[in-house]
């Protein structure tokens, strides 16, 4: 789905689709995020006022990944030097959660995709991958921003996942440093 996406959208959609997928942000984060949020020096971007605020108090910290980093470079060197957003739709400006919601719908449509593929399934998808490798539930909990353990531990759906529970299986049994049963 997430190739049919890519392959369906024209190229300024598709850097927001890619930017949700590496980033693990929040499609309403990436859409408000502006320059002054990109610490390039501390490779992180920090949101003051997101969705959990009210709740944590504190600002979302998201690191900025290789990926982000070359997206943000190129970014900045396209954009116009007057825009304070990141992400900018063909007239120049912020995008709209009605349009980016419209674009998704149109590329359904068009490839017979099922209802539940949304923007927001790219975080999903960010979500899971870690989780298959090894992220840690406390490191993953605090890169999505979220307020409450339990919210990040919906990713642990990994059951039906023949080959990461094959890898489970095995770090299971690999010896460690003392066997405390010898």
């Amino acid at each position: 789905e997430y190739q049919t996406l890519l392959r369906l959208s024209k190229p300024i959609m598709r850097r927001f689709i890619v930017f949700i997928r590496f980033s693990g942000m929040r499609p309403g984060e990436i859409r408000g995020l502006i320059w002054t949020h990109i610490k390039s020096q501390a490779k992180k971007i920090v949101i003051e006022e997101h969705k959990t605020s009210g709740k944590t108090k504190i600002p979302r910290r998201i690191p900025i990944n290789h990926v982000m980093a070359k997206m943000l470079l190129w970014l900045r060197r396209e954009n116009p030097g007057s825009s304070k957003h990141v992400f900018l739709n063909s007239f120049g400006r912020p995008w709209t959660c009605r349009v980016i919601t419209k674009k998704f719908e149109d590329i359904r449509k068009k490839s017979d995709m099922p209802p539940d593929v949304t923007c927001h399934k790219g975080r999903h998808m960010f979500a899971t991958r870690a989780i298959m490798n090894d992220v840690d539930i406390a490191s993953l909990m605090e890169i999505l921003g979220h307020a409450k353990l339990a919210t990040t531990q919906r990713y642990l759906h990994l059951a039906g996942k023949v080959d990461h529970l094959n890898d489970a299986m095995e770090k299971a049994i690999r010896p460690g440093e003392r066997n405390p049963l010898s």
